[in-house]
């Protein structure tokens, strides 16, 4: 939802000081609107207004909830790029705080201002939408839902009109669409015509009842993070607190049996880490709940996504080496049960900058000849690795570093 401020006169609007300059609060909010349009659609005084065919509209009641639907201006078949219209709230009977104005998610734009002020029993809102050269707003269709008004009843009977207002939402003037359109800067107006009224009738019992921020809810989920780093086997758990939970519970998933089973049992409710070592080269997959504890029994939330993460083999060892023959010296080491496979390095410095020579595509392939051996001091070191789900690897630590003087 656009982050709105109030200022002198109950006048709110989109904040985008950045735009035209900062404002002082006693400022007039219409003319402060009028600088958003005109930097964004690129006007000027010297840009002609011309007329255009009827548009049209619906708006459609579903609860405090108004949709407000735009048609396309007749004959207009290019891209809308920016439009300006006006709609009104009366409230008839009973008490409403300010309405509030949520633009479509489908709706883009460089600019998207909902500008609500409100006069006695009437909230005006000055709506403008302002996207990029090209891009059209009703995307290709001949109508577009630009947003939904939603009512804030403050009594226990509430009565309200809402309607597509007149220029600048003076009562009496008939509904209007202030428009350009891609092919010119020049600003057209059209008529909105047979949009009927919506009629609300309500109560301050229709408002959501928000639930205090300690309130335990059920169907919230942790949102669940694994990790682990490279050459270890310590699988990190992280998550979001859940409001009144008093503690959760981790299950690891089975693959002999398809089942999860919990393997830790967290009592406290502002906990959100863990870390447990488990196997090394081996994949896993986590799940997690919140619980709350009332009158001695556990209610429980919703599960967590299921989360993937894979532990490092074990490090090399073993690592050994044999002549075989002129030049040529054969590298050995230990199976490491399990892997995917192995990398061999080397290097003219013990501490020195390794070069990979070879990977190994064999988790029981545990040796390698190396041809042409230099007539120096080498250093050759060996690490395993295992095959994610994804495809990556996750390789475990270096083994020694062997020297081979031939």
């Amino acid at each position: 939802m656009i982050r709105t401020v109030t200022r002198t006169g109950g006048v709110t609007g989109t904040m985008y000081g950045s735009v035209c300059g900062s404002l002082p609060q006693e400022a007039d909010m219409k003319k402060w609107i009028c600088c958003l349009l005109a930097f964004f659609l690129v006007l000027s005084a010297a840009v002609p207004v011309t007329a255009q065919a009827a548009a049209g509209g619906e708006l459609s009641v579903n609860g405090r909830d108004i949709t407000v639907t735009l048609q396309k201006p007749e004959g207009v078949t290019e891209a809308v790029t920016s439009l300006r219209f006006w709609m009104y709230v009366t409230v008839t009977e009973g008490e409403m705080d300010q309405p509030v104005f949520q633009f479509d998610s489908g709706i883009s734009g460089v600019v998207k201002d909902a500008a609500i002020s409100r006069q006695g029993s009437r909230f005006t809102i000055d709506l403008i939408i302002a996207a990029k050269r090209g891009q059209d707003i009703f995307r290709g269709g001949s109508s577009a839902v630009i947003g939904t008004l939603s009512m804030v009843p403050s009594s226990q009977k509430v009565q309200a009109e809402a309607g597509i207002a007149g220029e600048r939402a003076a009562e009496g003037s008939l509904p209007v669409l202030k428009y350009i359109s891609g092919s010119s800067l020049s600003e057209h107006t059209a008529d909105i015509a047979d949009v009927k009224p919506a009629v609300y009738s309500g109560s301050a019992s229709d408002l959501p009842v928000t639930p205090p921020a300690d309130t335990f809810q059920k169907d919230l989920a942790p949102k669940l993070k694994l990790g682990v780093k490279n050459t270890t086997k310590r699988v990190n758990f992280s998550w979001k607190q859940i409001p009144g939970a008093d503690g959760y519970k981790i299950y690891q998933y089975q693959e002999d049996t398809g089942k999860y089973i919990r393997i830790k049992t967290i009592s406290k409710g502002d906990q959100i880490t863990y870390s447990r070592k488990m196997e090394y080269g081996t994949a896993y997959k986590f799940r997690m709940r919140a619980f709350q504890t009332q009158n001695g029994t556990k209610v429980y939330g919703a599960y967590s996504t299921a989360k993937q993460v894979s532990t490092a083999p074990a490090k090399v060892k073993g690592l050994s080496y044999g002549q075989q023959g002129y030049a040529k010296i054969r590298l050995t080491w230990n199976q490491t049960v399990p892997a995917d496979g192995y990398q061999v390095f080397q290097s003219k410095k013990k501490n020195g900058t390794y070069t990979r020579l070879k990977t190994i595509k064999k988790g029981d392939l545990c040796k390698y000849t190396i041809k042409n051996q230099p007539r120096a001091k080498m250093f050759y070191k060996v690490r395993a690795f295992v095959v994610k789900a994804d495809g990556s690897r996750k390789f475990g630590a270096f083994s020694g570093a062997k020297a081979v003087i031939r």
